[in-house]
């Protein structure tokens, strides 16, 4: 029993090494000015991640940030919700 505990954990490592590998490859790949605009874009992992970013910077409409609304449950009002867009996101990893 303890032989296939310690071959799928092995596996299990490997794939994770190989992810990790080649998400340091795409990090590594994007140059600091495209790393500069994405953090102006959205100066917090978190915002990106709860969709926090704001949707029209300055009152302009951005192509980089897709924008949606959101039913806030506790104001029970639509409130703005944005993005960074999956083209913008996908141009950034190359």
């Amino acid at each position: 029993m303890s032989t296939i505990l310690y071959a799928s954990v092995a596996v299990i490592s490997v794939f994770f090494l190989a992810f990790l590998i080649g998400f340091l490859m795409i990090v590594c790949s994007v140059s600091s000015s495209r790393w500069r605009e994405a953090h102006r874009l959205s100066p917090s992992p978190k915002k990106v991640i709860m969709g926090e970013v704001v949707a029209e910077p300055n009152g302009l409409r951005d192509p980089r940030i897709a924008k949606g609304k959101v039913w806030d449950t506790a104001t029970e009002n639509w409130l703005p919700q944005g993005k960074l867009s999956d083209e913008y996101l996908n141009g950034l990893a190359g």
